[in-house]
């Protein structure tokens, strides 16, 4: 007679390490998103720069 007892919460176990790693991952992600915000940000926030045409200048003036 065959066990009553269900085995399938053990059959998809996660190694060892797993969740360490999928943390990380989460954390690289997050940290890449995060920059990317605060390079826009910052883009977007610091003074306009005046067109390069403006600030040249030729010797024979």
């Amino acid at each position: 007679m065959a066990s009553a007892i269900s085995r399938s919460p053990y059959t998809m176990t996660w190694p060892r390490g797993f969740a360490k790693m999928t943390c990380m991952r989460n954390m690289v992600i997050l940290a890449t998103v995060a920059f990317g915000a605060v390079r826009i940000a910052w883009r977007m926030l610091s003074p306009a720069q005046p067109p390069a045409f403006a600030t040249e200048w030729a010797a024979d003036e």
